[in-house]
């Protein structure tokens, strides 16, 4: 269905009960549509793994830091200072 801005401003309630049973409004400004009006689609439960292969480690991300490094990768807190 399709609608002008001027249409959707008075009558608001009436397309938000339509668009509640399932239609779609398009909004028009001068005969071009201009919005879209509808549902919003349910946003379901997230799923684990849905970014698997997407983020990629080097090798060693997880090896401790000799002690020297560790000075450096501190350098300039609170702790560093004292």
């Amino acid at each position: 269905m399709q609608a002008s801005v001027a249409e959707v401003k008075a009558n608001l309630s009436r397309f938000l009960r339509k668009v509640n049973d399932g239609e779609e409004i398009v909004i028009t400004r001068h005969g071009q549509p201009v919005a879209r009006l509808s549902r919003p689609k349910p946003e379901g439960a997230r799923r684990f793994g849905t970014l698997k292969g997407a983020v990629k480690l080097a090798a060693g991300w997880d090896a401790p830091l000799a002690l020297e490094d560790y000075s450096v990768a501190t350098s300039g807190t609170a702790e560093s200072d004292k």
